[in-house]
Protein backbone atom coordinates (compact mmCIF):
# COMPACT_ATOMS: atom_id res chain seq x y z
CA UNK A 1 0.00 0.00 0.00
CA UNK A 2 1.26 3.67 -0.92
CA UNK A 3 0.96 6.08 1.65
CA UNK A 4 -1.44 9.01 0.27
CA UNK A 5 -1.00 12.67 0.97
CA UNK A 6 -2.50 12.34 4.64
CA UNK A 7 0.59 10.03 5.23
CA UNK A 8 2.29 11.18 8.66
CA UNK A 9 5.85 10.04 9.65
CA UNK A 10 7.32 10.81 12.75
CA UNK A 11 11.12 11.28 13.21
CA UNK A 12 11.88 11.34 16.85
CA UNK A 13 15.37 12.82 17.57
CA UNK A 14 16.93 13.99 21.00
CA UNK A 15 19.98 13.93 22.37
CA UNK A 16 21.33 14.07 25.89
CA UNK A 17 22.81 17.00 27.19
CA UNK A 18 26.99 16.02 26.48
CA UNK A 19 30.05 17.08 26.62
CA UNK A 20 29.38 21.57 25.78
CA UNK A 21 32.71 21.22 23.68
CA UNK A 22 30.78 19.03 21.34
CA UNK A 23 28.09 21.75 21.02
CA UNK A 24 27.65 24.50 17.88
CA UNK A 25 29.76 21.91 15.78
CA UNK A 26 26.85 21.70 12.65
CA UNK A 27 26.15 18.32 13.25
CA UNK A 28 22.54 19.59 14.39
CA UNK A 29 22.33 22.03 11.43
CA UNK A 30 23.73 19.22 8.73
CA UNK A 31 20.87 16.45 10.75
CA UNK A 32 18.14 18.69 9.82
CA UNK A 33 19.13 19.64 6.46
CA UNK A 34 19.67 15.82 5.37
CA UNK A 35 16.30 14.77 6.80
CA UNK A 36 14.31 17.60 5.64
CA UNK A 37 15.88 17.38 1.94
CA UNK A 38 15.38 13.83 2.31
CA UNK A 39 11.59 14.08 3.11
CA UNK A 40 10.91 16.50 -0.01
CA UNK A 41 12.80 13.94 -2.23
CA UNK A 42 10.67 11.49 -1.70
CA UNK A 43 7.56 13.59 -1.68
CA UNK A 44 8.78 14.85 -4.73
CA UNK A 45 8.09 18.72 -3.09
CA UNK A 46 8.28 20.81 0.03
CA UNK A 47 6.73 18.85 2.79
CA UNK A 48 4.92 20.20 6.12
CA UNK A 49 6.85 19.09 8.98
CA UNK A 50 5.51 19.73 12.05
CA UNK A 51 8.16 19.44 15.56
CA UNK A 52 7.85 20.70 19.37
CA UNK A 53 11.37 21.48 21.43
CA UNK A 54 12.11 22.75 24.70
CA UNK A 55 14.88 24.15 24.21
CA UNK A 56 14.54 27.66 23.44
CA UNK A 57 18.25 27.97 21.47
CA UNK A 58 16.12 25.21 19.04
CA UNK A 59 13.46 27.80 17.99
CA UNK A 60 16.32 30.12 16.36
CA UNK A 61 17.76 26.73 14.61
CA UNK A 62 14.82 25.24 13.25
CA UNK A 63 13.36 28.82 12.25
CA UNK A 64 16.51 29.38 9.67
CA UNK A 65 15.00 25.97 7.96
CA UNK A 66 11.79 27.78 7.40
CA UNK A 67 9.71 26.75 10.68
CA UNK A 68 7.46 29.18 12.76
CA UNK A 69 6.32 28.90 15.92
CA UNK A 70 2.34 28.44 15.93
CA UNK A 71 2.01 27.39 19.47
CA UNK A 72 3.53 28.08 23.35
CA UNK A 73 2.71 25.96 25.96
CA UNK A 74 3.67 26.15 29.47
CA UNK A 75 2.72 23.25 31.62
CA UNK A 76 2.70 23.45 35.06
CA UNK A 77 5.51 21.42 36.25
CA UNK A 78 7.37 21.18 32.87
CA UNK A 79 10.02 23.43 30.58
CA UNK A 80 8.14 25.81 27.85
CA UNK A 81 7.45 23.82 24.59
CA UNK A 82 7.29 25.46 21.43
CA UNK A 83 5.42 23.82 18.72
CA UNK A 84 6.65 24.79 15.17
CA UNK A 85 5.77 24.05 11.50
CA UNK A 86 7.06 24.29 8.53
CA UNK A 87 4.46 24.69 5.51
Amino acid sequence: MTPGPSHRRKLKTGHRRGDPRHRGNGFGTALIRHALDALDAVSGARTPVHLETSDARNVELYSRFGFATHAETHPFDGPVVWSMQRE
